[in-house]
Order: structure tokens, then sequence, then C-alpha cells
């Protein structure tokens, strides 16, 4: 699914700003607890944040990630001019599945590499942890 940022399109400071979305399901089969839940979902983030600076971003306006299991969820962001990812939520048990959301808004890059960014820093993320991403029904 990909939600598009629509802003004044007369403003000429937005016409740099572009967005990208990512939906996503995993499974891990023996469980992954609460902490390493957190530390995933800080990965991504800033995985992404950096994916996109070293892209050549001018700034990485929001980076966000929203990540849901049957007893919990957590969120986690970085925004533009602080360097500390923030990660809230209620942690719940174990999870064997999770669906994560990932949005990025960044300006001075275009969809295309933002999507990328997004995407690497997904596949890295699956990888460190050892996710299996479930197809989209």
């Amino acid at each position: 699914m990909k939600l598009r940022v629509k802003l004044e399109p007369e403003n000429p400071v937005h016409r740099d700003i572009h967005s990208y979305s990512a939906d996503r399901s995993f499974s891990f089969p023996e469980g992954i607890g609460p902490d390493e839940l957190r530390s995933l979902i800080r990965d991504l983030v800033q995985c992404t944040a950096a994916a996109c600076e070293a892209a050549g971003a001018k700034d990485v306006s929001h980076v966000k990630a929203f990540l849901e299991h049957a007893s919990g969820f957590l969120h986690a962001h970085a925004v533009s001019g602080n360097r500390e990812i923030t990660v809230e939520g209620r942690d719940g048990a174990s999870a064997r599945q999770f669906r994560l959301v990932l949005n990025a808004v960044i300006f001075g890059l275009d969809e295309g590499a933002i999507k990328k960014a997004a995407e690497q820093a997904l596949e890295a993320v699956e990888a460190q942890y050892g996710l299996i991403r479930k197809a989209k029904p």
C-alpha cells in the first residue's frame, strides 16, 4: 500500500518533499521477545534514515515505523534535527507474527530513491533478525 503525502503544490518549498510507505507482515517461528522487537524497530528507523542521508537527502524530515502483534504494539520515529530514535508502545509477550509499517518523508530525494533506501533497510533488518516475510493475501 502506498500513501502519498499531498502538500500545497503551488508552494515551491514543497516540490522537493517526497514520501514512501511500506506495509509488511513477518513471522519468526521461535518467537521474538519484547527487547528484540524494540531493537528491531529502532534498527529499521535508523537504517532507513541513514540510507536516505547516504543517498543525498537534504533532510530526513520524518521516519516512523509501527509494529503490531497479538499482545502488543510499538512505534518508533526519528525527526529532522534530532538524532535520537524514540521507541514507545506496549511490549506484550513474545511474538511469532507481526505487522510492520514504515513511513518516510524526506526532503531532497525522489520517491524512487526513498523507496530503494527503505527497502534496503527492510531487507537488512529481515536478515539481521532472521525474519520470514509473509506474502500478502
